[in-house]
């Protein structure tokens, strides 16, 4: 209870920040780019119970002209064991438009900064929609604020500088000071590191593509680099694929650990579609290391249909887990479901069959009822 009531406490005292602010400002605007809530319904100790989650990011910005923007986030976990959340600051950043008249956008960032390799630079249809609650509801090692999004992402305080001369090619540089975590370095405390990334945007009708390379520095040196390419060659037919080092220290050697992998092809046939995602999860992100994420591979194979100008979409989804470096982890998942959009949401609903658990009837099938707008 002492917990949530800090959490509260937080989320007033923003609450009051944010209203000063819009009384200061009377162009702010407050958004929601990102909201997601799931709850899982399944049955654990012979009881059926509600496992839920929730994860939101808030934006306050005055507008494209002024370049302000300020980033909160939200995350809040309720089960059996544990009902507790947290409301953190997320990014503080002014934009400076055509520096010194010249095609050249300079950014002062604090907090979290851009996520490299998402695809969400192009359009909403490029990246995929395996990320998030809806398919890791745990989060990242139990953390369900820690979340995949892309390769890679800048965080510290800085600056980036886009070249903006050319609309379908847009290079970019990343100079900031950021904060090593105790668990990637396996020592006592946090390291204050200076990096650098070097980033490139390409966007061509039939291809996007975007690159990035980096480096941190202290005592020695950690590598990063990645990349993400879409092809649509022809109707109806896609190619999604992301990978990359998410972080490599030059003292050790470079292993399949520090690796983040994502093909997916996409296949649509008028009403008809099929999605097949392949992900193979980093021991190595965002510079933290989870031992338990090591060498877990997802397979994803999402069947749907989808009449004619409408929003509504009915299918099955088949989800297998494997580990390939601990024998015994294995998981098969089929998922019949109803997805429609509303507004600008997202809803799902899903029964999620435990195909492999038809010694115990009790744990046969989950409920999941599901809602974002980030996708």
């Amino acid at each position: 209870m002492p917990k949530l009531l800090t959490i509260a406490m937080k989320a007033f005292f923003t609450c009051l920040f944010l209203f000063a602010v819009f009384n200061l400002l009377p162009a702010a605007e407050l958004t929601i780019p990102r909201f997601e809530l799931v709850t899982l319904g399944r049955t654990e100790n012979d009881e059926f119970g509600l496992v839920s989650a929730v994860s939101a990011d808030f934006n306050l910005n005055n507008g494209p002209k002024f370049g302000l923007n300020l980033d909160f986030s939200f995350d809040l976990e309720n089960n059996r064991l544990n009902n507790a959340g947290s409301f953190e600051f997320g990014t503080a950043k002014a934009v400076i438009r055509d520096l010194f008249n010249l095609p050249l956008d300079m950014t002062y960032f604090v907090g979290r900064g851009d996520a490299f390799c998402t695809g969400d630079e192009f359009n909403a249809n490029v990246g995929t929609n395996y990320r998030g609650l809806f398919y890791f509801p745990d989060g990242i090692g139990g953390n369900i604020s820690r979340r995949y999004d892309g390769i890679y992402r800048a965080e510290g305080t800085g600056f980036s500088f886009a070249f903006t001369k050319w609309n379908l090619f847009i290079p970019m540089l990343y100079l900031y000071q950021n904060y090593s975590p105790a668990d990637y370095l396996e020592s006592s405390g946090k390291v204050p590191f200076w990096s650098g990334d070097l980033r490139l945007l390409v966007n061509q009708p039939m291809f996007r593509l975007e690159a990035f390379g980096g480096i941190s520095w202290k005592d020695s040196a950690r590598l990063r680099g990645g990349i993400l390419t879409h092809f649509r060659p022809g109707r109806g037919v896609e190619f999604l694929f992301q990978g990359g080092i998410t972080g490599w220290d030059l003292e050790q050697d470079l292993t399949i650990d520090n690796f983040f992998f994502l093909l997916e092809p996409r296949f649509t046939f008028g009403i008809f579609g099929i999605y097949t995602t392949m992900f193979f999860h980093p021991v190595i992100y965002q510079n933290i290391k989870t031992a338990g994420e090591q060498g877990k591979v997802d397979l994803n194979l999402k069947f749907f249909a989808k009449p004619f100008n409408t929003e509504f979409y009915t299918g099955i989804e088949t989800n297998i887990k494997i580990n390939i470096v601990r024998t015994g982890e294995f998981y098969l998942y089929a998922d019949p479901y109803v997805s429609f959009n509303s507004g600008g949401i997202k809803w799902d609903a899903k029964l999620r069959f435990n195909l492999l658990s038809l010694d115990h009837p009790e744990q046969l099938f989950e409920i999941f009822i599901g809602i974002n707008t980030s996708l």
